[in-house]
């Protein structure tokens, strides 16, 4: 692509002087030299984070864009590598272990410090958004000398040259795009400026590069034309017919006929690069706010969306902002549309349509007034809507035209409401998301983040009142839980009454019952447009049974759901609810969730959805509450079966549900909430709740989920003492204290964890329960051996072993077998220790429980280990791992994988025991288990050492430093 040239670019101004360039070759340059980056991986990689413009980038993302669906094994150690080879390159000068300036991490992501004069590509956008800006407001000169800086930062070739793959393509062509709109856009202000030599030769090396680009085409027989070479122009209508019809079996479009065709005639407005004379336009815009903040994503979103369309035969833009009542659509709207008016010089058109009324507003209406807004006499104006939107699109077709409909009530009030310009723009704003309008984007508003939300209210409420009272002022902000309209009103009360109104509406902020009642001014509240909204809800075709969803799902107390706990809660088919879900979410009552199909509440729709119950659904909504409860108990007894099968009273596993495990792993944040509150409220029973709790343990244990099983376990133990106390429910006490005392185990904090055991067995023997008091002591000799307490390990196991032969609680004897041969290889009776995990695996086997068999495997593993036999301890850690793994026990396998990764190392296959060690350290980061990942962490570096990978090694020794501080 030719001119602007690229000699005098612009280079960093920066301490240091360095300067990244992806417009064209990727480089570094620092005081005009060429840093040493050759090899193509680490040349991607920093493409990679240049293009993310200084973010954080996951491993994940940079895995998929180095090496997409195919990458090569251990690909972690890979990322780590060509980050710390291109940290070299950048800070030479770094002392080691020092904070990196530069290329900086987080956990598993990098990411590169930017200023943003130093990327080529940052200031090609700087210079680009200046032109344009210039452009619209009429400064035709400047637009020319921005749109020529801008040029000037491409380095001849395509952006990326020499980048691999298939992320650097799709940037590489999106880069391209963007280079060719700058050249269109400047080669028409070259016409503007009546500079046709100048653009004609432009023109001439742009049609060579891109002979199917029509606009091209256009604007090179105009420059052509104006410049005198009247047979040239035409004869490049020729070349392009040619070309059109040899290479894509297509004729000219319109724009490109059309001139053609005024050129034959020549028609005298071709001689000039605008129509002669001003034309009086609408400017009916409401008045734009002053104190517009917080929504800088979603304005830039909106105003890059509104650019008109060059190609006639597409429909011109169509915007829909959409959201909750409150959130700032219309001041959103209003402001975009005042930023990008200029694009549209044949005016702007406003309507307010009345979405939130009774009766909307009729499109005839509106229709009515736009065409009088536009020249028709009152009495020129066509009775009925078909007439009228026929009309409105004849008048608009030759025009650039901005149309803002407000509060639209649904896709069919606006259909007839748009231009017929593919110049125009139409900017709605709707509380619905209009997804049956056709050809329409959508910006969806949610609330403001924190420190958006504390700016507003500052900007609002006044810096000194609120430096005058910082915590009440906090406090307010988060009872507002980021609804901008919430925000603005009590922000216009503190100004109004002073600082002192701020501790007051702190206070009275912290109750639900009277806190959407304090967020009103005047005929303005956020109540007012949620009920809109839920009177909406209820007319609707089954609005009885979706009102009765949004009000029920309050009373839950969880941050979110999905379809099976609304059935569950509704007594309904999950079909139904999802329906009802759908039909909320359609009308933002609720929001997504963390995951597809998940949903959740506003905290202020919550308050307000559960202020909408009436008297007589108190008692509902406890049954409801219990509805839940009930659905997750069988759900857990189904999963649990899957997990441990052959427990004494689980279900069969032919009485489960279509992927139970999965389900319970989507449900489980919504289940531990839900009980919670249950228990909190007093609803759920001691002893109903221990053995959910217990139920429940294998899996939150196995998946990594320790907080959700501690919160469990101690609201067990709050029931207890609402039901009289540990006398009076001793089973249910020991359940508790049974799942504190493994879990601190667990958590390695041992003597916690042999406190509560030997209360729980203390609890169990009271409650008359033998073999809960089996699983204790089980539990509790595990304890004792990690505290090297091996002959009361030893006792206590035997009288577990015991009590669960004579009860024939073959999964119980299992895990005993299993802790006594951990117990036997910790004292170094390797002979008994491979004896006892013998009769384990027999026993899985024997019972038709193999997969239960991964302990067992991974001991005898270790026994092998330490016998010398390490090809056979490699085949039995390999054998644990895949059985952990078909059993979802992510706990089981990160043991199993990271001692493979010690035997695989013993053996001398330092490659496989890295990757090994990499998925191990995976499993435990899943699991949240800091211990795990320090271990993992400290074996990767022993591994590295051995491979020579000297540096790999201090990494992971530095990693495994910080999780210990």
């Amino acid at each position: 692509m030719g001119r602007p040239n690229s000699s005098d670019r612009p280079r960093s101004r920066t301490p240091g002087g360095i300067a990244y360039e992806v417009l064209g070759p990727v480089r570094v340059v620092r005081e005009g030299e060429a840093l040493p980056i050759r090899a193509p991986k680490q040349l991607a990689l920093l493409a990679v984070l240049l293009l993310q413009g200084g973010e954080l980038v996951g491993r994940a993302e940079l895995v998929d864009a180095l090496w997409g669906v195919d990458p090569p094994h251990a690909v972690d150690g890979l990322v780590a590598t060509y980050a710390a080879r291109l940290r070299r390159v950048l800070e030479p000068d770094r002392i080691r272990r020092t904070a990196p300036r530069l290329l900086i991490s987080s956990g598993t992501a990098y990411g590169l410090r930017l200023e943003r004069d130093e990327l080529d590509l940052w200031r090609f956008e700087d210079a680009l958004a200046e032109a344009r800006r210039a452009r619209r407001g009429r400064r035709i000169p400047s637009s020319r000398a921005a749109y020529e800086h801008a040029l000037a930062q491409w380095q001849g070739g395509e952006a990326l040259a020499g980048i691999p793959g298939d992320y650097a393509r799709a940037e590489r062509g999106r880069l391209g795009e963007l280079r060719l709109a700058a050249a269109v856009e400047h080669a028409e202000v070259l016409l503007e400026l009546d500079e046709q030599a100048e653009a004609a030769e432009i023109l001439g090396e742009l049609v060579r590069d891109f002979p199917h680009h029509e606009r091209l085409r256009t604007l090179l027989m105009l420059a052509l034309y104006r410049s005198g070479r009247v047979p040239e122009a035409l004869a490049t209508f020729r070349d392009a017919r040619k070309v059109l019809v040899r290479d894509l079996g297509l004729e000219p479009g319109p724009e490109l006929t059309q001139t053609h065709s005024r050129m034959l005639w020549s028609d005298p407005t071709l001689s000039r690069s605008r129509p002669a004379g001003a034309v009086e336009v609408p400017a009916e815009l409401p008045r734009d706010i002053p104190d517009f903040i917080g929504r800088e994503p979603e304005l830039g979103e909106v105003t890059a969306l509104l650019e008109p369309r060059w190609t006639p035969t597409s429909p011109g833009p169509c915007v829909v902002v959409t959201g909750a009542p409150g959130v700032g659509k219309t001041t959103l709207a209003v402001h975009a549309a005042h930023l990008v008016k200029e694009r549209f010089p044949d005016g702007q058109l406003y309507a307010e349509l009345g979405g939130g009324a009774d009766l909307p507003t009729d499109p005839a209406e509106v229709l009515g007034r736009f065409l009088e807004d536009l020249g028709v006499p009152a009495r020129g104006v066509p009775d009925g809507l078909e007439r009228r939107a026929a009309r409105f699109r004849t008048l608009s077709a030759e025009r650039s035209l901005l149309v803002l409909l407000d509060d639209a009530f649904d896709a069919e009030q606006i259909r007839h409401l748009m231009p017929g310009s593919s110049q125009s723009a139409v900017l709605v704003t709707s509380r619905a998301r209009l997804s049956d309008l056709p050809g329409r984007a959508s910006v969806l508003l949610e609330e403001l983040d924190d420190l958006r939300s504390r700016e507003l209210f500052r900007r609002v409420a006044g810096e000194a009142g609120v430096d005058a009272e910082p915590m009440a002022a906090e406090a307010v902000v988060r009872a507002c839980a980021g609804h901008p309209l919430a925000l603005r009103l009590l922000g216009a009360r503190v100004a109004d009454h002073g600082a002192g109104e701020l501790p007051l509406l702190a206070n009275r902020l912290t109750r639900r019952g009277p806190r959407l009642a304090e967020l009103a001014a005047g005929c303005t509240s956020v109540t007012a447009g949620f009920r809109v909204v839920y009177e909406r809800l209820r007319a609707g075709a089954d609005g009885a049974a979706d009102a009765r969803c949004f009000r029920t799902l309050s009373t839950l107390g969880t941050a979110e759901f999905g379809a099976f706990a609304a059935a569950a809660a509704l007594g309904t088919t999950e079909d139904r609810a999802a329906r009802s879900l759908s039909e909320l979410r359609e009308l933002h009552l609720l929001r997504p969730g963390t995951a597809p199909g998940r949903h959740r509440y506003h905290d202020l729709l919550r308050d307000f959805a559960f202020g909408q119950l009436g008297a007589d659904e108190a008692e509902e909504a406890s049954l409801a509450l219990l509805r839940v409860v009930a659905a997750y108990e069988e759900l857990v007894r189904h999963a649990d079966a899957i997990l441990r099968p052959g427990r004494a009273g689980a279900v069969t596993e032919s009485a489960a549900p279509p992927n139970a495990l999965g389900l319970l792993r989507e449900e489980r944040t919504t289940l531990v909430a839900v009980v919670c509150r249950a228990a909190r409220l007093g609803v759920l029973r001691a002893e109903r709740l221990a053995e959910l709790t217990t139920t429940i343990r294998s899996f939150l244990h196995r998946s990594g989920h320790w907080d959700d099983w501690e919160a469990l376990a101690r609201a067990t133990l709050r029931v207890v003492e609402q039901e009289g106390g540990e006398k009076e429910r001793p089973r249910a006490a020991a359940l508790a204290r049974l799942e504190l005392g493994t879990l601190a185990s667990t958590r390695s904090s041992l003597v916690e964890g042999e406190r509560q055991l030997r209360l729980a067995v203390g609890l169990f023997r009271a409650a008359g329960d033998s073999l809960g008091a089996s699983r204790a002591l089980n539990n509790l000799a595990i304890d004792g051996i990690a505290q090297g307490k091996f002959e009361e390990s030893a006792a206590w196991l035997e009288e577990a072993l015991s009590t669960q032969r004579a009860a024939e609680d073959t999964l119980s004897i299992g895990i005993t077998l299993d802790n006594l041969a951990l117990l036997n290889l910790r004292q170094g009776a390797l002979r008994e220790a491979r004896a006892f995990a013998n009769q384990s695996i027999a026993l899985c086997r024997r019972t038709g429980s193999p997969l239960l068999a991964s302990v067992p495997l991974n001991i005898l593993g270790l026994v092998l280990s330490a016998e010398g036999d390490l090809s056979g301890a490699v085949a039995r850690q390999r054998e644990s791992a895949r059985l952990a793994r078909e059993q979802g026990n992510l706990y089981r396998e990160a043991w199993a994988c990271f001692d493979l990764s010690v035997a695989l190392r013993e053996f001398g296959d330092l490659k496989e025991a890295t990757d090994t060690g990499l998925e191990a350290l995976r499993l435990r980061s899943e699991m949240g288990d800091t211990e795990g990942q320090r271990s993992a962490l400290e074996s990767l570096a022993v591994t590295h050492d051995q491979a020579g990978l000297r540096e790999a090694a201090a990494e992971c020794r530095r990693r495994a430093a910080e999780l210990t501080d």
